[in-house]
């Protein structure tokens, strides 16, 4: 069974991205898979406060006792790890289709796996 933070994080990398995309500063050298520092650090807010914005409203994180502040390391850890992750080939298939290619798909579930198991207890613990 898909856990729901995989789904999420996935939908808000296409927004932190898109978001990323259009502040871009090209005069920078390229950081990672964008044009310059200041496009991964507006990429890293931007997936993170999305993320937060969801979880937060989530019925199974509810359930799951998580606090804002647990979710908030999650989405932190997520945010950061994807912004390392990305190439600027999937920077820009993203940001031209609005969708996620496959192989940032595969590196967003195993992004979501490791930060939920550092960051977010066993529900009921």
């Amino acid at each position: 069974m898909k856990h729901p933070l995989l789904a999420v994080f996935a939908g808000v990398v296409i927004v932190a991205v898109a978001g990323a995309v259009i502040y871009s500063r090209m005069q920078s050298p390229p950081v990672a898979g964008f044009a310059s520092d200041q496009d991964k650090d507006a990429f890293i807010a931007s997936a993170k406060q999305s993320c937060i914005a969801q979880e937060v409203n989530d019925p199974s994180m509810k359930q799951s006792g998580y606090t804002e502040a647990q979710i908030g390391l999650y989405c932190q850890c997520a945010a950061e790890k994807a912004a390392d992750a990305i190439t600027p080939e999937e920077v820009q298939y993203i940001a031209t289709n609005r969708k996620i290619p496959a192989s940032f798909t595969a590196k967003t579930q195993a992004i979501a796996k490791t930060c939920r198991s550092v960051t977010l207890p066993a529900p009921g613990h």
